[in-house]
């Protein structure tokens, strides 16, 4: 499965951080991840880490690359910003909740991300503030469809060859940078509107779905897949 790490954190600061700290701008980044099945050693976990429902809609899909034009995301905020209700809740770990304890306001927003490093994919990613400046607190949670181009219907959510999308919580230890929180497993979408999904802006997306299990990237019902991801460039947050 090819992993598109680190999205959500280039939106708010034009620029990713690296696992050593350094900038690193993400169309730079060849930072994917391929999983087989039989890459992994399967395994049974006691329960899933956490749960996640969502519930998304967006009749405007954004540029990723307009993402820092002042007033871009502003003018189409009313078509293409959905802040209530939040896209997604849920909770991981002892006592992690999504939003975050520390969230004032919540919004998550569709992007289309053009093929350069990737081919060219959609993102939905959610994002908090802790106060009105934006100042991002955790979690941030980013569903990437695998393609930007899909139909309606129900669609697996997972992390390995043949999902139609991953889904990924990250946490951010340290303004500026993130790690991998927890990633969905045998989740489900049911994907119900997919409209000009391949251009560059302006198409539009829903899609809800309930109980995605969220399993600690160490632990999960396909094995510890953490040094996979590592490989990919990404940090693992500690188990919760």
């Amino acid at each position: 499965m090819r992993w598109m790490a680190g999205l959500a954190f280039c939106l708010a600061l034009s620029s990713c951080t690296g696992r050593d700290g350094s900038p690193a701008d993400v169309a730079e980044e060849d930072e994917t991840l391929e999983i087989e099945d039989e890459d992994i050693e399967a395994d049974t976990p006691a329960g899933p880490y956490g749960t996640v429902d969502v519930s998304f809609s967006s009749a405007f899909i954004f540029d990723f690359t307009r993402r820092t034009e002042t007033g871009y995301i502003q003018s189409h905020s009313d078509d293409g910003v959905q802040v209530t209700p939040t896209a997604f809740s849920g909770s991981y770990g002892s006592s992690a909740t999504i939003p975050g304890a520390d969230a004032i306001m919540t919004q998550s927003m569709a992007f289309h991300v053009p093929e350069d490093t990737y081919p060219p994919f959609v993102a939905v990613i959610q994002q908090s503030f802790s106060d009105m400046i934006g100042t991002i607190t955790a979690p941030t949670v980013e569903l990437d469809f695998t393609s930007d181009s899909f139909s309606t219907g129900i669609m697996a959510i997972d992390v390995v060859v043949g999902a139609g999308a991953l889904l990924t919580v990250f946490d951010i230890p340290a303004p500026g940078t993130s790690c991998v929180a927890a990633v969905g497993m045998y989740g489900a979408i049911d994907v119900t509107t997919a409209v000009d999904t391949t251009s560059t802006e302006g198409g539009s997306v829903a899609f809800e779905g309930a109980d995605i299990p969220l399993y600690h990237p160490t632990d999960t019902p396909r094995g510890d897949i953490s040094a996979e991801l590592e490989a990919a460039g990404l940090e693992i947050c500690p188990i919760e």
